[in-house]
């Protein structure tokens, strides 16, 4: 059973606790977590993470891998770079087809 993904509702109904912010809170510590490109630095956060886990969240028990997949997961996400919404390029002929529509997007 995945605690952390499929079941995180579940989590938050049963033990009143909103897991991910903890993960990222603990992940915020890390200085170098901005860095880590490799399987075996994600593991190892992971393990480090689920260590200070584990302590007042006894429903991680064996979660080890779904806690590494989310830590994997959020680095990921963190890591696209934001859209730039002031600089957006729009191309002559697209800008046409909207201006045809009716809507000024300048």
């Amino acid at each position: 059973m995945n605690l952390i993904f499929r079941n995180g509702v579940g989590i938050y109904d049963d033990y009143d606790k909103q897991l991910n912010r903890s993960i990222v809170s603990y992940l915020k510590k890390d200085d170098l977590f901005d860095l880590y490109n490799t399987d075996q630095e994600f593991r190892s956060v992971s393990y480090d993470c689920y260590a200070y886990l584990i302590k007042k969240n006894h429903f991680l028990k064996e979660q080890t891998e779904m806690l590494f997949l989310f830590i994997k997961d959020h680095h990921r996400i963190q890591s696209n770079p934001k859209m730039d919404f002031e600089n957006i390029y729009i191309s002559e002929e697209v800008e046409e087809w909207i201006k045809r529509r009716g809507t000024n997007i300048k």
